[in-house]
């Protein structure tokens, strides 16, 4: 049964402010480096969760948005922020369906480790593209999947089981032709991987001891295609290192 990612994040809030994986990593540095140098009026972070993602675009933005669905969320956010002394944000709460802002408004919206959560993702990146400014930057970046129908069954699978907020992961063609359908151009799609490890990955989300006996389960039976796929490799005590592939697309409207 799906749940409410509100009611996910709300719960788990704190973790996620202490999370490495949601810290730092090859994805945020690849941000950082693209947005290094450039500067924006105003900012867009959707999904903010804990803002590490609204933290580095408010290195070369005069205001930063950051927007979440979950209040303690938000209230971790600026708890960050204000140690990391940024004055340049402004929380809010609200959902990426329903961005309560006029039409080409963003210079710069930013999204990172947060579509995969989207139940009307359709409606949310039709909500970027509505309030991006025609000459303004998009940037997405989540967790993909595989085109083979297996691996992506696979994973899809197990991150329902951890986490019953997700909705879905895409491969890079799908995202691909739901830019083209959405009137968006992906200029640049750099492919990267978010690096875990089984307990922490279930630890930051909160999943229950029994969940998390399965999922030890289904670790140690993979098979080859999808150890190789995945790069799982064991620890020791049932714990494993595994990656999910993920994109950083840089994109703009079509006009």
């Amino acid at each position: 049964m799906s749940k409410d990612p509100k009611d996910q994040f709300n719960a788990q809030a704190e973790f996620y402010a202490n999370s490495k994986v949601h810290s730092s990593g090859q994805n945020l540095e690849l941000i950082s480096d693209y947005l290094e140098k450039k500067s924006f009026d105003l900012s867009l972070d959707i999904a903010t969760g804990t803002g590490f993602t609204a933290f580095e675009s408010s290195k070369v933005s005069k205001k930063v948005l950051a927007l979440d669905i979950a209040k303690e969320m938000i209230n971790q956010a600026k708890n960050l922020a204000k140690e990391k002394r940024i004055t340049n944000i402004q929380f809010v709460i609200a959902s990426a369906d329903n961005l309560p802002y006029k039409n080409n408004y963003f210079d710069l919206i930013t999204c990172r480790t947060g579509t995969h959560h989207f139940g009307n993702f359709e409606k949310s990146l039709m909500e970027m593209h509505r309030t991006l400014k025609d000459n303004g930057t998009l940037i997405i970046s989540d967790t993909i999947t595989s085109e083979d129908e297996d691996l992506s069954s696979w994973h899809q699978k197990v991150e329902i089981m951890r986490d019953p907020s997700h909705q879905s992961n895409y491969s890079i063609e799908s995202w691909k032709e739901f830019f083209n359908n959405l009137k968006f151009e992906a200029t640049k799609i750099i492919l990267t991987s978010v690096k875990l490890t089984l307990d922490d990955w279930m630890t930051i989300s909160g999943t229950p001891p029994a969940i998390q006996k399965e999922l030890r389960k289904i670790w140690i039976n993979s098979d080859n295609k999808t150890r190789k796929y995945f790069k799982i490799k064991e620890r020791g005590n049932q714990d494993f290192e595994f990656e999910w592939p993920c994109a950083v697309m840089i994109i703009k409207k079509k006009i």
